[in-house]
Formats: C-alpha cells, structure tokens, sequence
C-alpha cells in the first residue's frame, strides 16, 4: 500500500474519532511492517 493510501485511512479512523495510538493498532494489526510509524514527537 502507498503512502497516500494510508493518509486516506488514517483520515478515516480519525473522522471516526480514533485515537493516534488506536489508529496505529489498527494499522500495526492490518498492516504490520508496511504500516507507516507514528512520531512521537
């Protein structure tokens, strides 16, 4: 999957109110190493 890809379901959990760290499970849990990292920053 490419990045623009994961920019449209990142939007999408967060439309629906998910959590960045709920979002990241999501993705980790579907995804796993091609899922983007999260900046902790």
């Amino acid at each position: 999957m490419d990045e623009k890809e994961f920019r449209v379901l990142i939007k999408h959990y967060f439309m629906k109110g998910k959590t960045p760290q709920e979002t990241k499970e999501k993705l980790d849990k579907h995804y796993g190493d091609s899922a983007p990292s999260k900046d902790l920053d």
